[in-house]
């Protein structure tokens, strides 16, 4: 862990670099009100900045003389900064969206290669978040996990947004169907987000125009049932029980039209937040994939 940590950290600093030069650069050639905008940006990468020291004594600890219980201690250690670290880069990932979004469009022309370029930044960050999760679930014995309340309605709500934002083309009917307005949940607000993103893009990509995507919520006593539900091609038995798979598969595999991304990773992932992955399918008449999420005290 105390690798992964070290590559994720190493991985951002450049990055975070060149970000927080570009918002400094084009931060004047806007009114005041924007001007605020981008000020939180980068107050908001200045935060992600700081965590990416190393914290004392976990870098430097000699494994060969060190007791048994210091090395667990520093794993731990280790395990707890790279969740701090995976919250704070996904509230930098939220702060940059919506900042490029507000501003793009009123940004002069001969900035807009810096919005370009902070664009291809969030890129860049989110391919490090996936790589990160990577690693995170084949340790997933060793990883101890933050859990904290967050609102999982507006989390989900912004998977979908950011679904509707992949197929601009598509004439897709999206729906969240959920009744009540708030509802908190507890657990690692990270693996859920993944999750629900990998199940939301391969809906998107495997359903055609005039198609329907819905996702769905269902509160239990011991559970929340979230399923993503499209009027795709489909799946055969086989084909679902190979991207299902609990084998540490590629990260695409082919099926039926094209590369079908992460799903086996997503079954990973729900495994370590102590949840569960299931769907049904059927060819040429879509596809009902359910993460089940345990209710934790």
């Amino acid at each position: 862990m105390r690798f992964a940590l070290r590559t994720f950290a190493q991985g951002l600093a450049p990055i975070l670099s060149i970000q927080s030069n570009m918002v400094n650069t084009v931060r004047m050639d806007f009114d005041l009100i924007y001007r605020y905008q981008l000020d939180m940006l980068l107050q908001s990468i200045e935060e992600v900045q700081s965590r990416l020291k190393p914290l004392p004594g976990l870098e430097h600890l000699d494994e060969e003389d060190a007791s048994e219980d210091a090395a667990v201690l520093q794993e731990k250690l280790a395990c707890c900064h790279l969740n701090l670290l995976i919250h704070s880069v996904e509230l930098l990932l939220t702060t940059e969206e919506d900042v490029v979004n507000a501003l793009e469009n009123v940004c002069p022309g001969k900035k807009r290669s810096h919005f370009n370029t902070l664009s291809n930044g969030i890129i860049s960050i989110r391919e490090l978040m996936e790589s990160m999760l990577v690693l995170a679930y084949r340790c997933s014995d060793k990883q101890e996990l933050i859990s904290y309340e967050f609102d999982l309605l507006a989390t989900l709500a912004y998977a979908l947004d950011l679904a509707k934002l992949h197929a601009p083309y598509k004439k897709l009917k999206f729906t969240f169907d959920w009744l009540n307005e708030e509802l908190h949940y507890k657990g690692t607000r990270s693996y859920i987000l993944q999750i629900v993103t990998l199940l939301l893009s391969n809906a998107v990509k495997f359903t055609d125009n005039g198609g329907s995507v819905i996702l769905r919520l269902r509160k239990e006593e011991t559970h929340i049932d979230c399923f993503v539900i499209d009027t795709g091609i489909g799946l055969n038995e086989e084909e679902l029980g190979r991207i299902l798979t609990h084998n540490d598969l590629p990260h695409r595999m082919i099926v039926g039209r094209g590369p079908v991304l992460g799903l086996a990773r997503a079954t990973q992932l729900a495994q370590i937040i102590k949840g569960d992955l299931t769907a049904t399918s059927e060819r040429g008449a879509g596809s009902s994939f359910c993460l089940r999420l345990p209710l934790l005290n």
